[in-house]
């Protein structure tokens, strides 16, 4: 069995026995629904989804880009991108308009603007207040009354998206003998069969989805869903979609029918990769298991509805195909929790991500090695939660841990920080706290995918800090192991005398090595860490009072003039050189440089040679038993040649005849 029913079972045409597709026709008819002829574009009950067509005289929608095209192409991350195609419903087009214009009203407004500073020392977002200012003109009231408002607006928000619709669902148990696929009987019994579970009402079934309630209704579903994508224009589906519905209501509840309109949603369909209609996905749990399209066969709706219900993998489904699945489930699930996240509430979620991490750096006294730590474990914690949603184990956190009481417990910007994306505490486990709602089989990821993406932002954005801050800390632990060590060694009495002086070192003490450009003398100084910059000049020896030099420190990135007078007056420790520098001293003033320009001349002039020509004449002399191809003196074959020989003489020039001495 392949992935779709369509490609794993025949239709059977024969007259002895009508398909799916007749009896559903038969039952319409008899209900008294018309029954509806196959669009051109239809063919053997499948419609092949175009890029464009009519939809009640106008023209649909084209096909969108994916959002990680839009959000590389207009620079902004992909949870935005996906917001704006979410609130432009798919339209490509709008979606761009609609991120242009969040761009362009905040670029208008400087960030030394002096408005812009008031409404930030107040309190207000810095990217919030731009665009009340855009919007207002820059009127500081104005502004502030829009924020206030938004700030109320998003409590509202936050307050309804807390209340979410709880949808009624019977629990009964799966009748051995139930068929979701039977026809219905002529006359309806007074009384149920035994085992057989009461009739749902409709609304309680059948659920109407668009990118707002695909988190709600289909992903947090607690039972199987058939989601079943179709269009109005679509012959076969006006058959299959009823036919659909009643099944959702003779079972009961035992699972929903969520309807999805592919020219209202055609992005969400695009994420799915339906290419014709009528497609159905079966889900559980938030997972995609399995899929077909067009109007099934009997026997093949049968087993598909058996194998959704009982959570069992479709027979011949292959490991790419579960790949396959199992990676449109992830992005599914990605569009329909940020769809079902508002778009005011996500801006807010990072900027408090951002506060509490800052907050984070000072309860660590400024260490930022320290935080980061902290929000890397807190980032390692929302990562696993996002690999396993459906798993409570990875939802619930004990911070009575020793790593996360050493690492977050003891910080309340910690705290504050895993509340704001949805943490919350147990009334019955004291010190643990569980992420979303313990009797919800998967949960809304968007909240770890914007924390997380807000904790990656403040890393990259404090970098340099975070990693001068851990070189730091190295080398404090570094520092205090070997001291431990010596104190170790010198308790045992197997420290060495020149280590116990060694131990007994004031920490005061500076080692400063100095060498004079250009020169390759090294001045060894031993100085303390109270010492100016300028005792270093006084100590070594060879410096004028007019001349300006430049003294440099590559380790430590230290380039100081002499004339800097406020420079060299700190002190080496002020200097962080302690406890040990390589200095070098440069001459700069006009006249030092004016002067080692002429002794550099002078050399070069010295070194200087010319050249003469002389000849030399060679005769070979070799002896008989050299067992060499050379010739004897007496045997004559000398060699002679000239060459030019260079020496430091200068050739005298020859007299010219025509001139009498």
């Amino acid at each position: 069995m392949d992935t779709t029913i369509e490609e794993t079972t025949t239709i059977n045409t024969t007259e002895e026995e009508a398909d799916f597709s007749s009896k559903v026709q038969s039952a319409m008819k008899k209900f008294g629904i018309v029954g509806v002829e196959e669009d051109s574009q239809c063919e053997n009950g499948v419609c092949a989804l175009p890029t464009s067509s009519v939809k009640d005289d106008k023209p649909v929608k084209s096909e969108s880009s994916s959002a990680s095209d839009i959000a590389k192409d207009m620079g902004v991350s992909e949870s935005i991108a996906f917001a704006a195609l979410a609130a432009a419903k798919g339209d490509e087009a709008l979606a761009r308009e609609i991120i242009e214009y969040e761009q362009s009203t905040t670029s208008t407004v400087s960030d030394d603007a002096e408005e812009l500073k008031s409404l930030v020392e107040q309190g207000y977002d810095a990217d919030l207040a731009k665009r009340a200012l855009a919007l207002t003109e820059m009127n500081v009231d104005d502004a502030k009354a829009i924020l206030e408002a938004e700030a109320d607006d998003e409590a509202k928000e936050l307050a309804e998206h807390k209340l979410e619709t709880e949808f009624k669902t019977v629990e009964v148990e799966t009748p051995a003998n139930f068929d979701p696929a039977a026809p219905a009987a002529p006359t309806r019994p007074a009384t149920q069969p035994q085992g057989a579970p009461p009739p749902a009402k409709k609304e309680d079934v059948v659920f109407e989805v668009t990118s707002e309630n695909l988190q709600q209704v289909v992903v947090e579903s607690p039972v199987p869903v058939l989601l079943d994508v179709y269009a109005n224009w679509c012959g076969p589906c006006k058959a299959l979609t009823p036919a659909l519905e009643q099944m959702a209501i003779k079972a009961g509840g035992m699972f929903r029918l969520a309807k999805l309109n592919t020219d209202d949603e055609r992005a969400i369909s695009q994420l799915l990769g339906v290419e014709a209609l009528p497609t159905v996905f079966g889900i559980r749990n938030g997972q995609i298991t399995n899929s077909f399209r067009g109007m099934p066969q009997e026997e093949g709706l049968r087993q598909f509805m058996m194998d959704l219900m009982m959570g069992s993998d479709p027979e011949g489904l292959t490991q790419s195909d579960k790949d396959r699945y199992a990676q449109m489930s992830m992005k599914f699930a990605k569009v329909a929790g940020l769809s079902a996240f508002p778009f005011a509430v996500r801006e807010r979620l990072q900027t408090r991500v951002t506060d509490c991490l800052n907050q984070l750096v000072e309860e660590y006294d400024g260490d930022m090695a320290g935080a980061d730590e902290s929000a890397q474990l807190i980032r390692q914690m929302l990562g696993k939660i996002m690999e396993n949603p459906t798993e409570t184990k990875y939802r619930k956190i004990n911070m009575n841990n020793r790593v996360l009481a050493e690492k977050l417990t003891s910080f309340s910007s910690a705290h504050k920080l895993l509340k704001s994306i949805g943490f919350k505490e147990l009334d019955n486990e004291e010190g643990k706290l569980l992420f979303g709602e313990p009797n919800k089989p998967i949960v809304n990821t968007a909240p770890l995918s914007l924390a997380r993406s807000a904790i990656d932002k403040w890393c990259q954005t404090n970098q340099y800090k975070i990693a001068a801050a851990a070189r730091k800390r190295r080398d404090e632990i570094a520092r205090t192991q070997l001291a431990a060590e010596l104190e170790a060694k010198r308790e045992a009495g197997e420290l060495e005398e020149e280590h116990q002086e060694l131990s007994d070192v004031d920490e005061n003490v500076v080692y400063i090595k100095v060498r004079i450009d250009g020169k390759n003398k090294v001045h060894d100084l031993e100085l303390t860490g109270d010492d100016s910059l300028a005792t270093i000049l006084e100590r070594v020896p060879g410096f004028k009072a007019s001349e300006e030099i430049q003294i440099m420190c590559a380790a430590k990135r230290l380039v100081i003039k002499s004339s800097d007078d406020e420079a060299m007056a700190k002190t080496l420790r002020d200097h962080n050189l302690i406890p040990k520098a390589s200095l070098v001293i440069k001459f700069t003033s006009a006249d030092t440089e004016e002067r080692s320009s002429g002794n550099l001349r002078e050399r070069a002039a010295k070194q200087k040679k010319k050249k003469g020509a002389h000849t030399m004449q060679s005769i070979g002399v070799y002896s008989k038993d050299d067992n060499v191809k050379g010739n004897i003196v007496d045997g004559g074959g000398g060699t002679c040649y000239e060459q030019d020989v260079t020496d430091d003489e200068e050739e005298q020039p020859k007299p010219n005849p025509d001139v009498t001495p």
